[in-house]
């Protein structure tokens, strides 16, 4: 066979090619959703349920691998100080608190996140994040690994790993995967958190939520939380 012939044999496999590379490179997120992370949804507090359900007692912050800088932290808070404080519903920690969450693709590039608890948004971009200050949500990047989405957050306001007063500094930085829960197929997710903190902790701090799925309509009611005075 010539060479333009091979060549000519060749062809409309390149094109197969390039046409499924160009399907994976492609940038809208929201085609490309292996998951259907779309809805309503509550937190099921199947673990750890006494550190989230009511405000552990101060000192008590078994679990989370604090260094000494962490343990001082968290024995100098003050029980009536944070009430209706935001310092517990920064990123590292709002999905731990027991809510109500509505998820909705903002466009098809950005998902957002909304909490019943705290009143927060989480803004989750597969393009390139705006840069912008410091906020309690970060600045989170998403992409679709397999069947899960993984989410990188940094660029945080120091906040509340537990509500009472775990701390996690402005250094820290999560990563985020969000799979579909086995058990209930596209009707639940459970989100693996792993915070990383050079400030406060020793090591990685790693925990998993899960959330059901609600009907349409459901209750929502939205509860703002107060961010606290600039000492």
């Amino acid at each position: 066979m010539s060479a333009r012939a091979i060549r000519a044999a060749a062809w409309p496999l390149l094109l197969i090619a390039a046409a499924v590379l160009a399907q994976n490179d492609a940038p809208d997120a929201r085609a490309r959703a292996p998951i259907d992370l779309e809805g309503d949804w509550v937190s099921v507090v199947s673990e750890d349920w006494r550190w989230r359900l009511v405000t552990p007692a101060k000192g008590d912050y078994a679990s989370v691998p604090l260094n000494a800088a962490g343990e001082q932290a968290a024995d100098g808070w003050e029980p009536d100080a944070d009430e209706s404080s935001c310092l517990p519903y920064g990123a590292p920690s709002v999905l731990r608190v027991p809510t109500r969450l509505r998820i909705r693709w903002a466009d098809e590039n950005t998902l957002r996140i909304e909490t019943e608890a705290g009143a927060q948004t989480r803004v989750l971009a597969f393009s390139a994040p705006v840069a912008a200050a410091a906020s309690r949500q970060g600045r989170s990047s998403a992409r679709w690994d397999g069947s899960a989405l993984e989410v990188q957050t940094s660029n945080l306001l120091p906040g509340f790993l537990r509500r009472n007063g775990v701390p996690y500094s402005g250094s820290a930085e999560l990563s985020e995967y969000f799979n579909t829960h086995g058990a209930y197929g596209d009707d639940g997710f459970t989100v693996t958190t792993i915070v990383r903190d050079p400030v406060y902790l020793r090591e990685e701090f790693v925990t998993s939520s899960t959330f059901l799925r609600l009907p349409e309509g459901s209750a929502w009611q939205p509860t703002p939380c107060v961010e606290p005075a600039e000492s």
